[in-house]
């Protein structure tokens, strides 16, 4: 009993906290069990919900079909421990998520490294790592410094939702994994696919994009380079960046090709158009975009890619309450049309010849 009455002060002082973010009157209700109303609206609303286990307690207050729900929330990992959160809940699905705990050994892990969104809000500054490589997605502009592309623009999106600054940590391919793992930034956007393997070791997001293993080589060439097993020779020079996918690719696909690693992916489509390389394996988003700007340029293969798959946000294991969030805003973003709008700006600007976003 005394933990319950703990559990219910803490949570109206984390109302009178959270309340005053939402213009208007809130209606406390003398009776704190769920109505059939705020029932309905919190399975509707949770019900895409991964990563963290949310039962709810009480009802703590409403406002024009919006519920203030005190639940009792846990992290779906081994040894995790149960805390308590306010979930906000309408008709658009959850609005809001609010951390708060009973006492110290119930706090999430990812309180801890400062990774949830309450804890992003409280710092100010979302901290998106990318490579800075990768264009038409995520680019640092060597002239003015900053980032471009596709992701770029979604990673500052998701910033402002969140209703924070942005700060773009440098990583790369070979450390992208380790860099996660060590909380260097809050999570990744950089043209980054999702595997299972990734998701062995870390979190990742719904795939928003659809993406693919391809073929970019010169256009002369456009006739010759048409599957693995014509590439797959050993006169066939293949250059690609170290520690990503792609070098993985070729590595296990290409066997008996001579295959070169250079540092900088920006520059190997350039190399491959000089005749440095014959081929570069990429994806379908990265080879469309090169082809639409360098004539001598092509991608055979680009409706009939060696492999299909989705792009996705990268972060690291026990960040489940963010990825929550990240889910919800790729929903949002992929509803209201954002999703396809950047599409259209920095992909099919030069080519039109690419996949729908997913």
């Amino acid at each position: 009993m005394k933990r319950a009455i703990a559990m219910l002060l803490t949570a109206l002082l984390f109302v009178g906290a959270a309340l005053p973010a939402y213009a208007g009157e809130w209606t406390v209700p003398e009776n704190t069990e769920l109505t059939e109303a705020a029932r309905a609206a919190f399975d509707r609303a949770t019900r895409r919900l991964v990563g963290v286990n949310y039962v709810p307690a009480a009802l703590l207050a409403e406002k024009d079909g919006v519920y203030c729900i005190l639940c009792r929330a846990t992290a779906v990992y081994p040894g995790a421990k149960p805390s308590y959160a306010l979930v906000y809940v309408g008709e658009d699905g959850v609005e809001n998520i609010w951390d708060i705990w009973i006492d110290k050994h119930s706090r999430p892990k990812e309180e801890a490294a400062g990774t949830s969104p309450e804890a992003i809000r409280a710092r100010g500054v979302l901290r998106v790592g990318t490579a800075g490589d990768y264009q038409p997605m995520s680019y640092r502009d060597p002239d003015t410094g900053e980032y471009v592309g596709f992701d770029a623009e979604l990673a500052r999106d998701l910033a402002k939702a969140l209703g924070v600054e942005i700060e773009f940590v440098e990583t790369s391919w070979p450390t992208l994994m380790e860099d996660t793992l060590a909380g260097n930034f809050d999570l990744a956007i950089c043209g980054i696919t999702v595997t299972d393997a990734r998701k062995e070791q870390a979190l990742m997001s719904d795939g928003y994009l659809e993406n693919g293993k391809t073929v970019l080589c010169r256009t002369e060439d456009a006739d010759r380079y048409t599957s693995l097993d014509a590439i797959n020779r050993p006169e066939v020079r293949v250059m690609e960046n170290p520690g990503g996918l792609n070098e993985k690719f070729a590595r296990e696909n290409l066997p008996n090709a001579e295959l070169f690693i250079h540092d900088v992916n920006q520059e190997i489509p350039g190399l491959v158009a000089a005749g440095e390389a014959d081929v570069m394996i990429t994806e379908i988003l990265e080879a469309g975009y090169y082809v639409g700007q360098d004539e001598r340029l092509a991608a055979p293969l680009l409706h009939e890619p060696f492999t299909h798959g989705e792009l996705g946000v990268l972060m690291a294991k026990g960040s489940e309450a963010l990825l929550n969030y990240v889910n919800s805003f790729l929903a949002d973003e992929k509803a209201s049309g954002r999703i396809d709008e950047l599409a259209k700006t920095f992909i099919y600007l030069s080519t039109d010849s690419l996949p729908d976003a997913a």
